[in-house]
């Protein structure tokens, strides 16, 4: 099993299965989001993390963290640590948040 691995600029830390991925997204430019199956399980509540990413590179990041997931050799993979500057791909800036379903709408 894989986890990944995020912690954002206010020392909030994310270990998340990697089975909970639900998707990946770029619908803005110079942002891309994870979306993650809810810590509580609710029904229809989904978790989410926004990175924040050069112009014209959310592609190259993406392919980045879908080959780690699926080919790379570490059982935890950071995706972006703010704290101690490593990320997964020099593209990305910063954890922009971290962001729980569950905790805004409870089931």
């Amino acid at each position: 099993m894989k986890f990944l691995r995020f912690r954002d600029g206010n020392d909030t830390l994310q270990l998340r299965p990697a089975s909970t991925l639900l998707g990946i997204s770029n619908t803005v430019d110079g942002e891309v989001q994870l979306f993650f199956q809810d810590d509580a399980n609710a029904q229809g509540n989904s978790d989410y993390l926004e990175l924040s990413v050069t112009n014209n590179k959310e592609k190259e990041v993406i392919e980045t963290i879908v080959e780690a997931i699926y080919y790379g050799p570490n059982t935890i993979v950071t995706i972006a640590d703010e704290d101690t500057g490593e990320f997964i791909h020099s593209e990305i800036d910063a954890v922009v948040g971290i962001v729980s379903d569950s905790d805004t709408n409870p089931a």
